[in-house]
């Protein structure tokens, strides 16, 4: 996918609602327009250019409750500084609910503002047990002995698998069961 990094950062950010604007074209490969409720503001993401026109992006934001009001543009050169804006808008919307909630982090000190993060982890861990029987009936029974008395012992010769998912403080997923 030619833009993966944005939308997958565009997922993790917090929006309340997104989506492409229109249909693209060579001229205008990405436009996604992303709402913020608890900041007001509306923000388009897009992508520029084509026919030997060198690509640009930005990110623009207007208030919600005012399509009168002017907008405010952050031009970029590469998809990495879209990410990265798009970043401080995760930032910016994990604050203000965290504001609105009156959560206070206590990952917080006077030098220096750290965030809070929560890593949920999963280990599977897998053993194959043979054994013998004479019909189904007797196989289903006696794996379900087997299943009912393994001991964590049991499963030491066996293979390992593990998973995570990384949120922020404010619940928006950074990664999401790699």
């Amino acid at each position: 996918m030619r833009f993966a990094g944005i939308r997958q950062k565009i997922y993790q950010v917090g929006f309340d609602d997104f989506y492409q604007a229109g249909s693209t074209s060579r001229f205008h490969p990405m436009n996604i327009v992303a709402e913020s409720r608890i900041l007001n503001l509306q923000f388009w993401v897009c992508a520029e250019g084509g026919y030997g026109v060198s690509e640009t992006y930005h990110i623009s934001e207007r208030p919600l409750d005012n399509y009168h009001a002017p907008t405010q543009r952050i031009n970029f050169k590469t998809q990495t500084e879209v990410i990265a804006g798009l970043e401080q808008i995760r930032q910016r919307i994990a604050d203000a609910k965290r504001s609105k909630s009156g959560k206070v982090n206590l990952n917080m000190d006077k030098e220096r503002y750290k965030m809070e993060y929560n890593i949920t982890m999963e280990r599977t861990q897998r053993v194959a047990v043979t054994f013998t029987a004479d019909n189904d009936e007797e196989a289903l029974e006696k794996a379900a002995e087997i299943n009912r008395t393994a001991t964590p012992a049991d499963f030491e010769g066996g293979d390992e698998e593990h998973d995570y998912a990384l949120c922020d403080g404010a619940g928006s997923v950074l990664v999401d069961w790699s």
